[in-house]
């Protein structure tokens, strides 16, 4: 339960956007941080341009109510070449994904494969399996129960939780933890799926 259901008050238009905005900026900059040092050294010039795009991702962001869909799209599409620009994706994901309709998740969710693959050839350092990316989204999509992976990376995990969730799955860490920041990752299609899951992975 939220703090806002909690003492029975609504959160404001402006407190949403406060908020929302708070979390793409920390979500994109903590991921960005584990990808700049590696900009830095052997891409200069993306260093500054995911910069760019993260601040540009997030300034987009605050049009998604009013265009969801495009927005989602030009966000997802950054997110191919930026890193900042997945917290801001993130929120515009969600937003999306609440809106049930799944002639609209299901393309975005075939877009962030495309985006997570372009990643992964633009940016330094990145050792994710292309079939890793594309067996969450498959899950998401509902032809999949169950998806695990023991050493997920941060940016690889972050742009799949709002589709995941957003279909009714569950993500988490095998500790039943935040799988934001990476690490041992299990997804469900179900409550039953994850349980079962979990209870065979601690017993062996």
């Amino acid at each position: 339960m939220s703090t806002a259901e909690r003492t029975g008050r609504r959160l404001t238009p402006g407190q949403t956007t406060w908020l929302s905005t708070v979390f793409a900026v920390v979500i994109g900059g903590l991921l960005w941080l584990s990808v700049a040092g590696d900009q830095w050294q052997s891409a200069r010039t993306l260093f500054w341009g995911d910069l760019a795009l993260g601040v540009a991702s997030l300034a987009a962001m605050q049009c998604r109510r009013r265009w969801p869909l495009a927005v989602t799209v030009l966000t997802v599409a950054a997110a191919a070449v930026s890193v900042s620009a997945i917290g801001p994706w993130i929120v515009c994901q969600v937003s999306l994904s609440a809106r049930r309709r799944w002639r609209e998740i299901l393309p975005t969710a075939a877009l962030s494969v495309l985006a997570g693959q372009a990643s992964l050839a633009v940016q330094p350092n990145r050792t994710m399996s292309w079939s890793v990316n594309l067996v969450f989204c498959v899950l998401a999509a509902g032809q999949i129960d169950l998806a695990l992976d023991a050493h997920m990376e941060p940016y690889d995990i972050a742009p799949l939780i709002p589709i995941i969730e957003g279909a009714g799955g569950i993500v988490t860490t095998w500790e039943r933890g935040d799988a934001a920041p990476g690490g041992n990752v299990i997804a469900a299609s179900s409550q039953a799926v994850y349980e079962e899951a979990l209870a065979v992975i601690h017993a062996s």
